[in-house]
């Protein structure tokens, strides 16, 4: 799913939700009681604040203006491949990017204004081991192996 904010034809901004084929304007945010308190701080700590500080937001795209001034190991005219870019915080984007994909397989998240379940995902025999890593920081299965199994659940 992706949210992008729009002004519509009242003049108000509104995200648009997009997924399962369909796009939608909507005040709504997905949210739901899933961790404790502790755990939240430390999802915040370890990469929430960090990556959601950097995102595109109203005027400003930091981890794009980041990125246009590395060089990529790769590109194209729709793809660019980076290495570790100076100026971004890549333990603080992977904690978020495995704690959201770890969300998404462990609780029935539903649709904001229509409470519609959202398909959730398998990580298989990878949840265990993410878990593990975003509560003790141990990492304890094969990266490249896990990031194909990110890869695959995103297709």
């Amino acid at each position: 799913m992706c949210l992008k904010v729009v002004d519509t034809r009242r003049g108000t901004k509104q995200p648009i939700m997009v997924g399962g084929g369909s796009s939608r304007h909507t005040g709504g945010q997905i949210a739901d009681e899933l961790l404790c308190r502790d755990c939240e701080q430390r999802f915040s700590k370890n990469g929430g604040a960090w990556t959601i500080a950097n995102m595109a937001r109203q005027g400003a795209f930091p981890l794009q203006s980041v990125l246009a001034n590395n060089q990529p190991l790769l590109a194209n005219d729709r793809f660019a491949a980076y290495g570790q870019p100076s100026g971004i915080d890549l333990d603080q984007l992977v904690y978020f990017a495995l704690s959201i994909f770890w969300r998404a397989s462990v609780h029935q998240w539903l649709e904001p204004d229509t409470d519609r379940p959202i398909a959730t995902i398998a990580l298989g025999e990878y949840e265990e081991p993410i878990r593990r890593f975003l509560a003790d920081g141990i990492l304890i299965c094969d990266l490249a192996r896990a990031n194909a199994l990110i890869e695959y659940a995103v297709l």
